[in-house]
This record gives C-alpha cells, structure tokens and sequence, in this order.
C-alpha cells in the first residue's frame, strides 16, 4: 500500500501548480511512551489511519508519521495483530480527504477515500449508533476530553482493544485512561522511529513543484530499498 500511496503523491505533485502539500501537516513531537504490555488488539485513532492513507509528513521537519502508522499496519495485515477502527473514523476521513484533496484533484480525493473504506475487510470494524455517539459525552465530562476523543474511546472500548493508537498528548498523559489493562501509545512505542533517512527533506518549502517531484522520485527509490 505504500508505494501505491507515494506514487499518489508524486502525480499530485505533478498536477498542482502551486507548492501546498495537504500531505504534510503541523505536528510537534511528543516523548515516545515505552509499552506498559505487549498488543494485542488495537484500536487505531483517525490519524493513524490517515497517515499511511495519505502518506503524511510533519511539516516542521519531515518526519515520516506514515512509516511507524504503516508499520503496525503491515503487521495487522499479516495477523500478528488484530486492528480495530471505527465508523466514526471512516467519516472523519471522508471529511478530511474532501476538504483537503477534492476540491484539487477529485479522482485522488475519491480514490484516498475507496482506500480507507477498503481497510474494513483488514480491521475488525466497530459500527457505533447515533445513540452511542451521544452517549459519549459523558465520557468527554467524566475523562475531561474532546468528545470526538471520548468517541474514539467509547469505541475501542466498543470493540475491546487493549491497545489505543493516537498521537494525541491528552490521550497520552491522561493517567485514568491508562490502566495496567488499557494502554494509549504512539507508533513509535511498538515499532520504534524511523531513521533519519525516511526524513523528507525541509527544502520542499521553497522549491517548485518540479524539484519536488524531482526529490519525491529519488526519495522513493531510496525508501524502497529500506521499507
């Protein structure tokens, strides 16, 4: 799935004419948690889905989200763990991928979207009612979180993952939530980070879009050989 992604991105790359990446994103680095048990089952937040459905970078330094998202992902696909997400999800990435991609590249935007509804025949699927969305507002007042947090929440507790995926600080650090049955960790804790290879380079910034592809073609080389 990745090569087929970072290609995506290379024929985005070609057909924008200004340099706007809706692939990379403003993120800051947290301090990788260390695994309170092994996983098991593990729900995956929203924006661990969209990181290796949109191959996603932090715009700040290129680090690569999508290597350590796509990594656990590669090891549900094989069965060594069993992944979870929800439709609550689904319709969160249906909405950022329109925002972000229709309105430039329609057929890309259409195709992220068929991608992450296709992950329902990999992942165990949690199909939460209206009603349980409502509910979750209690869990929003109860933790003292978003509500679209206490969703995701009520969801993998839905599904009974042992595992919540997210890069989200207050998720991260919030003790109650955390258990010596229920851990929230980043990527990163399971797989480790990327080498500073995978980094995608600052200079995309300033350049035109035919360095980009230029470099984007190199880099894929490159992670082939790594990935």
């Amino acid at each position: 799935m990745w090569e087929n992604n970072f290609s995506d991105l290379i024929r985005f790359a070609k057909s924008t004419k200004k340099v706007n990446f809706p692939f990379l994103i403003n993120c800051r680095h947290l301090r990788i948690k260390k695994l309170s048990f092994k996983p098991d089952r593990i729900y995956f937040d929203t924006e661990i889905v969209l990181d290796f459905i949109v191959l996603r970078w932090c715009k700040e330094d290129g680090y690569p989200l999508w290597y350590s998202s796509f990594s656990i992902f590669s090891r549900v696909s094989s069965g060594e763990y069993t992944g979870c997400f929800s439709n609550f999800s689904l319709d969160q990435i249906r909405g950022i991928i329109s925002n972000h991609f229709e309105h430039r590249n329609n057929k890309l935007g259409k195709k992220k979207i068929k991608k992450a509804i296709e992950l329902r025949k990999v992942f165990k699927f949690v199909n939460l009612t209206e009603e349980e969305k409502d509910n979750a507002l209690d869990y929003s007042d109860k933790y003292n979180i978003s509500v679209e947090d206490a969703i995701h929440v009520l969801a993998s507790e839905k599904i009974g993952a042992n595992t919540f995926l997210t890069r989200d600080g207050v998720l991260l650090d919030h003790k109650e939530l955390n258990t010596d049955k229920f851990q929230i960790v980043q990527p990163e804790s399971i797989v480790g980070r990327p080498s500073r290879t995978m980094h995608l380079s600052r200079k995309y910034q300033s350049i035109c879009p035919e360095k980009i592809v230029e470099y984007l073609e190199e880099k894929f080389k490159e992670l082939k050989g790594e990935v």
